[in-house]
């Protein structure tokens, strides 16, 4: 209806108004310090830290702040390539629902978890930040960041499905199946299977990007800006959507409850598929996938590194009121 439309419009917006003001906030010039050795240099866009910042409430803030807007931005991209993934009819009017709260309850806390915990990992000296370092950290953390990240995901898969006509009553619905709350962890093995493989891949690819397009340019990585991030999220988020295609697939299926019951798992449900479907099904939704994890990891890249940079901004703000 033209209601519910105009209800999801306007937040939409704030949440689109929001990316563009940390993609374009730069701290105060009067809030820099070049004597700082704690300092986080951008060429252009120094991040000052005092003693005080907290490192991982930083990286727990900037992965929130842009996994919502990321979220909100690639929403009903997303919530398409779910309907084409599960076989049946695309329908438009189920694209925006549950936008605003399912982008904030959806892979936002997950990100938050995930940054939080891989930024602290890399810096301790039995893992580091070498390319070994960033396997081993990303798959770590992508565990309990995937499972965190499962109830956000059942949710709007029964949504944008067509099994419940909103979040509330998806999650009514969703409790009654199961005590103890279990029916929202459904699918949570093939979240861990599609999660995990799709961290360590999307980070070590990024983290090599970065790191080549340092040198290549002359610089540390830590002078690398946000803009230059992003280009380099888009190119790692099109490799990893289409390395974990299939995975995606077989995660709606059993999310929309469309596997017969011998085939809800994940090895089970993709033999399923190939057997009745055919290798082409397990690419469904390819397109859409491609634009929400290539253009989405370009626009979460750069809106992850601005929101640290207005994070840092406060802090020292706030020091020195």
């Amino acid at each position: 209806s033209l209601f519910s439309i105009r209800s999801c419009i306007s937040p939409h917006y704030l949440l689109l108004h929001t990316f563009f003001f940390l993609m374009k906030r730069r701290p105060p010039r009067s809030t820099l310090s070049s004597s700082s050795a704690a300092s986080d240099v951008y060429k252009r866009q120094p991040m000052v830290q005092t003693a005080t910042t907290s490192h991982w409430k930083r990286e727990a803030v900037g992965g929130f702040a842009a996994g919502a807007i990321t979220d909100a931005m690639f929403y009903a991209v997303d919530s398409y390539k779910a309907q084409l993934q599960s076989g049946q009819p695309v329908v438009m009017h189920r694209l925006a629902r549950g936008l605003i709260s399912l982008s904030l309850m959806g892979s936002a806390p997950s990100l938050a978890l995930f940054f939080a915990s891989y930024d602290w990992l890399k810096k301790q000296p039995w893992i580091g930040s070498s390319a070994s370092g960033v396997l081993m950290a990303s798959l770590v953390c992508a565990v309990p960041a995937s499972i965190v990240a499962v109830p956000g995901d059942t949710l709007k898969k029964r949504v944008v499905l067509g099994l419940d006509r909103t979040p509330l009553l998806a999650l009514r619905n969703t409790l009654a199946t199961a005590p103890y709350g279990a029916g929202l962890m459904v699918g949570w093995r093939a979240n861990l299977m599609k999660d995990v493989p799709f961290a360590a891949l999307k980070m070590s690819l990024y983290e090599a990007f970065l790191r080549s397009w340092a040198t290549a340019m002359g610089k540390r990585v830590e002078e690398v800006l946000p803009l230059e991030r992003s280009g380099l999220g888009l190119c790692s988020g099109v490799v990893t959507a289409v390395a974990t295609s299939p995975l995606d697939v077989v995660n709606t299926r059993i999310k929309g409850a469309l596997l017969p019951g011998h085939a809800n798992g994940v090895v089970s449900g993709i033999m399923h598929i190939l057997r009745h479907e055919g290798p082409v099904a397990l690419t469904a939704g390819l397109v859409p996938r491609i634009l929400v994890l290539g253009l989405g990891s370009s626009v979460f890249f750069g809106a992850l590194e601005n929101a640290k940079v207005v994070f840092d901004t406060l802090e020292v703000s706030n020091a020195t009121t």
